[in-house]
């Protein structure tokens, strides 16, 4: 039991079990709240049960976090793993390994960077793995550590930039059960609140969901509950730099009710995936930065061939960015999907600047806002649609939309949607 003061946390793995885990850990429960003030100098990774799985038999089961953390952290200059119970997995695994299994975490967390960081990765149950460095195009070669399954988040996370200063941006990788994974996510649920607030100009590049915020190759079986209201709000940019490790490959801002970016170079697998949840934002560009931004009932960005994905959750976002997309399952799509489904109601209100000397441009589509190349086959969006705008710009203004598709950037095929 603490007595309220705040914990300095050493650079390097913390954990209330374990600071680091080479075997199995076991139905194992942590109850402390915990405040964090620190300045820390390198890498930083914190779980409540444990901080770091390492070796080839490391392993978490049935593990389970109740204690509120929170988390005040300044003059960062490595990357930040936070999870309700483990920090990082550590240690690549085969794809079939199963890592995590059957835990939870019920205590909220909040994070706040006073400083420019680099990439903090934060999940409820799992913060995330080691970031792999390239681009979404050609060069981006994904780690493989394995699965996350069974899990589940009920505890609200609360995200903040109070702070900018130069030296790029903050790559934000942020979700309900797991922020970062290189790997896949299987039959996890979130049922708690996420939101995120950066209110200076120029500092966060954020990829949020409400189950994972960035997974490399499967997200499969996986909910976002009613209570699960994704929220955004802010000045947000893109990295400034696409080898830079923690973009996954993606450089622009994305939020999914499930997942706010599935899979790498047109590859991967989202499956069987389900949003009740809301998903909104009220954001604006930083000015004289010409960078979309994406949301998605289901995934913001999906590089992954998706099938059988559903969104029951209203997706509505107030926009100021030069292009907005906004769909209903998908906010931007690079390889095929079927079987998908939407019945949210969706809506962008776009809000003009003079300020800002930059076309404003907005796609809404029911099922894909954009679609990259491929088919969309036997997708049904039974939810209706809106676009306004307010406010004036000295550049010209347009948005775009359909019942099912709202934009394609590449050859594309639909077959028996409706």
């Amino acid at each position: 039991e603490g007595d309220g003061t705040p914990l300095s946390v050493p650079t390097g793995a913390f954990g209330f079990i374990a600071s680091v885990n080479k075997g199995l850990i076991s139905s194992c429960t942590t109850d402390v709240d915990v405040l964090v003030e620190d300045t820390l100098a390198d890498t930083y990774i914190f779980g409540a049960v444990a901080g770091s799985n390492e070796g080839s038999n490391s392993h978490i089961s049935s593990c389970d976090n109740k204690g509120n953390l929170t988390f005040n952290l300044h003059a960062l200059k490595g990357p930040q793993f936070i999870g309700g119970v483990l920090g990082r997995i550590s240690t690549a695994h085969p794809s079939s390994y199963v890592n995590v299994d059957g835990c939870s975490n019920s205590g909220d967390i909040a994070l706040k960077i006073f400083v420019s960081g680099r990439n903090p990765s934060v999940g409820g149950v799992v913060g995330g793995t080691p970031q792999a460095f390239g681009n979404r195009t050609t060069a981006y070669q994904a780690g493989e550590y394995g699965i996350v399954a069974g899990c589940s988040n009920s505890g609200d996370l609360t995200f903040a930039q109070d702070y900018y200063a130069a030296g790029g941006a903050t790559l934000w990788n942020a979700g309900g059960v797991v922020g970062y994974m290189e790997g896949e996510v299987n039959k996890c649920e979130n049922s708690g609140r996420i939101s995120f607030d950066c209110p200076y100009d120029g500092v966060g590049r954020p990829v949020f969901g409400g189950v994972a915020g960035f997974v490399s190759r499967a997200v499969i079986g996986c909910k976002n509950l009613a209570d699960g209201h994704l929220y955004a709000k802010g000045e947000f940019v893109r990295s400034n730099d696409i080898f830079s490790a923690g973009t996954g490959g993606v450089m622009e801002p994305a939020f999914g009710g499930v997942v706010g970016v599935c899979g790498v170079v047109t590859s991967g697998t989202l499956s069987d995936c389900v949003n009740e949840g809301m998903v909104t934002a009220d954001v604006e560009m930083y000015p004289t930065k010409s960078i979309p931004i994406y949301f998605g009932g289901v995934a913001g960005i999906c590089h992954a061939v998706a099938a059988y994905c559903v969104n029951n959750g209203t997706v509505d976002t107030v926009s100021g960015f030069y292009q907005t997309y906004v769909g209903g399952v998908f906010g931007d799509v690079y390889t095929n999907i079927s079987k998908c489904e939407n019945n949210g109601f969706v809506r962008n209100r776009g809000v003009l600047s003079p300020s800002v000397n930059e076309s404003w441009l907005s796609y809404l589509g029911g099922i894909v806002a954009r679609h990259q190349g491929g088919t969309i086959s036997e997708c049904t969006n039974g939810a209706d649609a809106e676009v306004v705008y307010t406010g004036n710009s000295t550049s010209s203004s347009w948005s775009c939309g359909g019942g099912i598709l709202g934009r394609y950037a590449a050859n594309i095929t639909i077959n028996r949607c409706c």
